[in-house]
């Protein structure tokens, strides 16, 4: 197998590893709004942010050479 097959498959079982242990809600400030949300779904927001800031990096990178 390809070793970003590999990779890819480890870091989703963390991902769902994670989420599955964190049921709590948090509270969220941001400005002036104030919401509660489960953890599961800022761990998974945050994980999905980071992947398109990278995808999108790497896209710029690809498009400068």
């Amino acid at each position: 197998m390809n070793f970003k097959v590999i990779g890819g498959i480890v870091l989703g079982c963390v991902i769902t590893i994670i989420c599955f242990q964190n049921y709590d809600t948090v509270d969220l400030s941001f400005l002036f709004w104030n919401i509660s949300v489960p953890r599961i779904l800022v761990v998974l927001i945050v994980f999905v942010f980071g992947f398109l800031c990278g995808l999108i990096y790497k896209n710029i990178r690809r498009i400068k050479k």
